[in-house]
C-alpha cells in the first residue's frame, strides 16, 4: 500500500500551526509537558507520532488535526 501522507508538507503545517500560535518551540515543549528536544524530533519526523499526539498538538496550537495533514 502506498503512503499518502506528504512528510514534508505534515512537517510545514506542524511549523506553521506553531508559528502562527505564537509558540516557539521551547513555549510550545513547555505547554506540552516534554523538552524542546523531543517537540523538533516530532517536527522533524512526524510519521512516527502517534494519533494522540497529534490531537495535544493541535489543540494546543487551535486547529483541527487534518490541519497537519492538509486537509
Amino acid at each position: 500500500m502506498e503512503n499518502l501522507i506528504n512528510g514534508d508538507a505534515v512537517k510545514r503545517n506542524m511549523k506553521s500551526a506553531r508559528v502562527k500560535a505564537g509558540y516557539t518551540q521551547t513555549t510550545a515543549a513547555n505547554a506540552l509537558g516534554v523538552t524542546k528536544t523531543t517537540l523538533c524530533n516530532w517536527e522533524k519526523d512526524p510519521a512516527k507520532l502517534k494519533f494522540e499526539k497529534f490531537i495535544r498538538l493541535a489543540q494546543l496550537y487551535g486547529v483541527n488535526v487534518s490541519y497537519f495533514f492538509g486537509a
